[in-house]
């Protein structure tokens, strides 16, 4: 796991962050208190690179993945369970 978050820094690309959402879904099925810390690792930065970005499809494809991480985490972790909640609220 260390790996990636050396890679994040590195290389913040979406292929990185695609890459550890997919290892901690199949983590998810054996450690989930590992899974969910990198989750909420993920998901910060996420929302770091997605206040960054000007490029429409990163941005959406970059918005998508962060999805993905909410939801897989909420069950986990009640910081990610409270952003699953708010995801399609009004303003």
């Amino acid at each position: 796991m260390e790996l990636f978050s050396e890679k994040m820094k590195k290389d913040p690309s979406f292929g990185v962050y695609k890459d550890l959402c997919d290892f901690c879904r199949e983590v998810m099925k054996t450690d989930k208190r590992l899974a969910t810390k990198y989750l909420l690792m993920l998901s910060d930065e996420l929302e770091a690179r997605i206040g960054q970005v000007n490029d429409l499809n990163e941005l959406k494809e970059l918005f998508g993945l962060h999805r993905k991480v909410v939801f897989l985490g909420a069950e986990e972790s009640f910081h990610l369970y409270l952003l699953a909640v708010e995801w399609n609220r009004e303003p």
